[in-house]
C-alpha cells in the first residue's frame, strides 16, 4: 500500500527554499518536502532510511526507521501445459496429463486446490512445491459416459483464501 511520510521542517532564514531528497531506502521519493512510495515483497521488514533537507545554502540530515508489514498477495496461475490452445480434446478410453503452475510471492504461503468443480473423471496425481511455485500434475480418463463438453474450473487460493481461478 502507499506510503506517505511529511515531516515537519522549518528555517529561520525567512524566503528560503527547501528542498528534500530521499537517500535510502530506494522505493520511497521526495514530493513536496515529504516521502512517498509503494514497498514491495523484497521491502519488507525494519529499514533505515534518511533524507536531506536543504535551503541551498547548508543542509540537515535526518534518519529513522520505517517498518513495511507484509500484505497478502494473490496467487497467479503461471503456466498451464498439456491442455492444448482450443481446451481439452480428448477421445473416451485414453489418458492424458496436463500441469497447471501457480505463483504466490508472499513468503511462506502455500496453494490450496478446489476440485469441486471438475468432472469425475480428472484427478489432481501430484504437487510439486518450488517455492514460490506449486505445480500441480492432473490426469484426465474420460470413458464413454464422459462424451460431451464440459466446463472446467480450477480454482487455487493461497493460506488466507485469496483465489486464482482459470476455466
Amino acid at each position: 500500500s502507499l506510503f506517505t511520510y511529511t515531516p515537519v521542517i522549518s528555517d529561520p532564514d525567512k524566503g528560503a527554499v527547501l528542498s528534500l531528497r530521499v537517500v535510502q531506502p530506494s522505493w520511497p521519493s521526495a514530493e513536496n518536502l515529504g516521502m512517498r512510495g509503494r514497498p514491495e515483497n523484497d521491502d519488507v521488514g525494519l529499514a533505515e532510511f534518511s533524507a536531506i533537507v536543504s535551503d541551498g545554502m547548508d543542509s540537515v540530515e535526518f534518519k529513522g526507521y520505517l517498518e513495511v508489514a507484509n500484505v497478502n498477495d494473490p496467487p497467479e496461475i503461471a503456466d498451464i501445459r498439456g491442455l492444448g490452445e482450443n481446451g481439452l480434446n480428448w477421445k473416451d478410453d485414453s489418458t492424458r496429463g496436463f500441469t497447471i503452475t501457480v505463483k504466490d510471492i508472499d513468503a511462506n504461503d502455500s496453494i490450496l486446490f478446489n476440485g469441486t468443480a471438475l468432472p469425475d473423471f480428472i484427478s489432481l496425481t501430484s504437487i510439486e512445491v518450488n517455492i514460490p511455485a506449486f505445480t500441480f500434475t492432473f490426469t484426465a480418463r474420460p470413458l464413454q459416459k464422459d462424451v460431451g463438453s464440459h466446463n472446467l474450473i480450477f480454482r487455487f487460493m493461497d493460506i488466507d483464501g485469496e483465489p486464482a481461478v482459470h476455466k
